[in-house]
């Protein structure tokens, strides 16, 4: 939460996930996103709470970020043929760590800009859910095995580097996360209600 405000996901218009905010009471819902032909979700606020990075998906997924009222929209990645997930703001809001879904060879944990320059990969698998230190020193992520249905936690220097396993439980199954619907849910008819939700980032 920030400026007293909860960021969530609700289905919006056109049965497709919206990104909306409510006071702490749950009063006076704002709406901040809308579209019949497409879905955004995963909101999280910057550091100062100025702005919201966030998921946008219509064929593909691109981060987006916006005011915490929702004006001025910018398509931080726009890249062709790459899904780009869970974005997570760095403590000192100079940086948004962000999962790449697709292609599998891109698969992994990346860094950039503010203005979606200077990517940067810093691991490479099935990972997903980055989440800074409070220093900003480190990440740590969630590392799935589809082969095994488990799920591992990892933390990577924020630089980059080899990534330390701190989770080897092999009853941790693979789920899905609150804030992020599923491709299906995204392209589906909803009745309702709302869906997931995500209060706010890093």
């Amino acid at each position: 939460m920030r400026n007293g405000r909860i960021a969530y996901v609700h289905v919006g218009n056109g049965s497709r996930f919206q990104i909306y905010t409510v006071t702490a009471t749950g009063a006076h819902r704002r709406p901040l996103t809308s579209g019949r032909r497409y879905s955004s979700f995963a909101p999280a606020y910057s550091p100062n709470g100025q702005r919201i990075v966030f998921v946008r998906s219509f064929k593909q997924t691109d981060l987006w970020t916006m005011k915490a009222n929702g004006s001025d929209k910018r398509d931080l990645t726009s890249t062709a043929h790459v899904d780009e997930i869970d974005p997570a703001w760095s403590p000192d809001g100079r940086q948004i760590v962000f999962a790449v879904e697709s292609p599998s060879a891109d698969r992994g944990i990346w860094s950039m800009d503010l203005r979606g320059r200077s990517r940067r990969r810093l691991t490479a698998g099935d990972d997903t859910h980055p989440s800074w230190s409070p220093d900003g020193g480190s990440i740590a992520f969630q590392r799935g095995d589809p082969s095994t249905q488990t799920t591992g936690i990892l933390v990577v220097p924020a630089g980059g580097g080899t990534p330390a396993n701190l989770s080897t439980d092999p009853a941790s199954r693979i789920s899905s996360p609150p804030g992020r619907p599923t491709e299906a849910e995204s392209s589906s008819s909803a009745t309702g209600g709302t869906r997931s939700s995500s209060t706010s980032g890093s």
